[in-house]
């Protein structure tokens, strides 16, 4: 791609400074790379353990890149260039995942107006906008994002999530993009206090509606899931000083009505009282523990938890229960809708109609399935089991009509419900809800094969063998590129990359680097979790008592703790991981890390099993308990010659 070098020349005048840019061509492909498919693994710390960004916010004098075909956003200019930090599980591509796309941060406004009364700067692929006469231009087709945070605090960044297509609600989606965007001090010309740091990024839509949510770290986001559009500009005011989220700016009536239906459904749920599922609610209150925080719960003035058996009152309950009448939340919510008839598109007032509807059909049936798996589990009453399995068939029946519904391609209410449906089937049959339940409509069918394997795979019983037998049913399209690209990396035999973690020295160590067993046991944990606990605690400490004297088999923990003093405080407790193992950790980037998103680890504990040169055995269901793992391994070491010491 050519490369330019915009330089500003200011050169003095009567009424102040006059900016000449000047254009120059750069020689060197080397200047300013765009970052590779390799680019999620290399956003980690380099090695010397300062973290770094793999490029900054382009400065005022600088290499401009723009490219048309990126599928990354545009980060704002910044008076004090600061990291972007950008991860994705996988390529930033919608229409084909398979074609590499660049992500080329470049600069919303020049500081200077290159000449009297200009509107834009033709640069290759386009004009950049300018701001002239304190007006801003945004004639830009992207979608703009601004925002101010106030607050007596040292915050720096804020976490803006990104799916172009929806799929699930994770970073490890496809195409899902996690980005840290980097907050300016308050600029007084934009009626800041020094308190007031500011954000932008401008995000390329490729003329479709894509989904955001912001939030403050690993917090929960103020902004989730909101719907933008090309062309809009939103303007997102968050005091914490007031506890107050505003909108303005010429699309702040569509984020309005969105928080509006966000904070309508989060009434709804206080005014429900809460609900503990129990046969024996004495024996809960038995526990001296519990028996005080419901006196102390009794004498105040907030909800009281309710003990409820599973019966069939409560499916007859279920069953009769009215989605639409005017008391629940879809009435509620079309009522609310309907208030912006005169200042929103009547197509964008139906698309979020419909997603309250499908919305408030998908909480429904989870409820349904809440009881399916308790009697599918328990199987202590085959009356309530078969009174479950007829109210569940009910009311899938009931939600066909629904679905059958002019439904737009860009819904995410469509694609939760359709996997909340398959649980349903899943259930019903008695199956496993890993295997995927075909329907008729080809486009859905698709998306939610995606989901199920980006979403599960770890939890699919032969995944690789599964996954090949359902890309051979599909035909060719941006979905089963997506599968394909999953195989590839995660099949059996295909090797892992990106593997690059903390020592207890603070040096990054690759799997090249430490790999000594012919079998690799890779474990991923974290402190707290008590799963991790018994894991280490049953699982480890047989599987090391069984090939203590074994040098083939290596076992090596990474764990993804919050912070590293966390992580050596549980290494030197012994009660996840032991000494003998090798035990990684994953950095400040904890549980974004770049490999933990490519390969879908967001529970723990979990398991890879890999051969000795880092090729993929198995990547799902990598059994827990010692008596299913240990005779695995044994499977897995027949062939291989035994030597004469351990290097657990």
């Amino acid at each position: 791609m050519k490369k330019n070098l915009y330089t500003c020349f200011l050169v003095p005048i009567a009424i102040g400074m006059l900016c000449l840019v000047g254009r120059y061509l750069v020689a060197s492909d080397k200047v300013a790379d765009s970052p590779g498919a390799d680019f999620p693994h290399r956003s980690v710390p380099y090695r010397g353990g300062d973290s770094r960004s793999e490029f900054t916010q382009p400065d005022i004098v600088g290499l401009v890149e723009r490219d048309p075909d990126s599928g990354a956003g545009e980060e704002g200019v910044i008076l004090q260039p600061a990291p972007l930090r950008v991860f994705s599980a996988h390529q930033n591509q919608k229409a084909s995942p398979k074609k590499a796309r660049a992500l080329s941060p470049e600069p919303n406004f020049l500081p200077f107006d290159f000449l009297p009364g200009a509107s834009s700067l033709e640069l290759d692929g386009g004009p950049l906008p300018l701001q002239i006469d304190g007006q801003k231009d945004t004639s830009s087709p992207d979608a703009v994002i601004w925002g101010r945070l106030t607050e007596y605090g040292s915050r720096d960044q804020i976490r803006l999530q990104i799916y172009p297509e929806y799929f699930f609600d994770s970073p490890k989606a496809p195409g899902a993009n996690l980005l840290f965007l980097p907050l300016k001090l308050g600029n007084l010309m934009e009626g800041a206090y020094p308190k007031s740091r500011s954000f932008q990024y401008n995000l390329s839509t490729d003329n479709q509606p894509q989904w955001i949510s912001l939030s403050l770290g690993e917090s929960v986001p103020f902004i989730h899931r909101f719907r933008i559009d090309p062309g809009d500009t939103v303007q997102v005011f968050l005091n914490l000083e007031s506890n107050s989220l505003v909108f303005a700016g010429p699309s702040a009536l569509k984020f309005r009505l969105q928080q509006e239906l966000n904070r309508l459904e989060e009434e709804f749920q206080v005014r429900t009282p809460p609900i503990l599922w129990t046969e024996n609610p004495d024996l809960v209150l038995a526990d001296s523990t519990y028996a005080a925080q419901y006196r102390e719960a009794q004498s105040t003035a907030g909800p009281l938890l309710t003990f409820q058996a599973r019966n069939r009152q409560v499916l007859d309950e279920l069953a009769s229960r009215n989605l639409y009448q005017s008391d629940e939340l879809i009435a509620q919510s079309w009522k609310l809708i309907d208030s912006y008839k005169d200042q929103l598109p009547i197509g964008l007032l139906d698309f979020f109609k419909m997603e309250v509807e499908l919305r408030e059909w998908k909480k429904h049936l989870l409820s349904i399935n809440s009881h399916l798996l308790y009697a599918n589990r328990e199987k202590d009453s085959t009356e309530f089991q078969a009174a479950v399995v007829r109210l569940a068939q009910n009311q899938l029946q009931k939600l066909q009509p629904v679905l059958e519904k002019p439904m737009s391609p860009h819904s995410a209410e469509m694609m939760d419900l359709l996997e909340v449906q398959s649980r349903i089937k899943a259930g019903v049959a008695q199956q496993s809800r890993y295997l995927h339940d075909p329907i008729e409509d080809p486009y859905w069918n698709s998306k939610l094969l995606v989901r199920l394997f980006y979403q599960s795979y770890e939890q699919i019983p032969n995944a690789t063998q599964y996954l090949s037998e359902q890309l051979g049913m599909l035909e060719d399209s941006a979905y089963k590129d997506w599968l394909e690209v999953l195989l590839e990396l995660k099949g059996t035999g295909k090797k892992v990359s990106g593997f690059e973690f903390f020592d207890k020295n603070g040096t990054i160590k690759t799997l090249e680097e430490i790999a000594e067993g012919d079998l690799i046991l890779l474990e991923f944990w974290i402190t707290g979790c008590k799963a991790c606990l018994a894991f280490n605690e049953n699982t480890l400490t047989a599987v090391k008592e069984e090939f203590g004297m074994d040098s083939r088999i290596q076992v090596i923990t990474v764990s993804a703790d919050f912070t590293e003093a966390l992580w050596l405080s549980s290494l030197e407790s012994g009660k996840y991981t032991q000494e003998e193992f090798t035990n990684l950790y994953t950095g400040s980037l904890n549980r974004k890390h770049p490999f933990l998103l490519q390969y879908g680890i967001s529970s723990f504990p979990n398991r890879i099993l890999l051969d000795g040169k880092g090729r993929i055995i198995q990547a799902s269901q990598v059994p827990f308990l010692a008596e299913e793992l240990i005779p695995l391994l044994k499977k897995h070491l027949n062939n291989s010659p035994s030597k004469p010491q351990s290097i657990l």
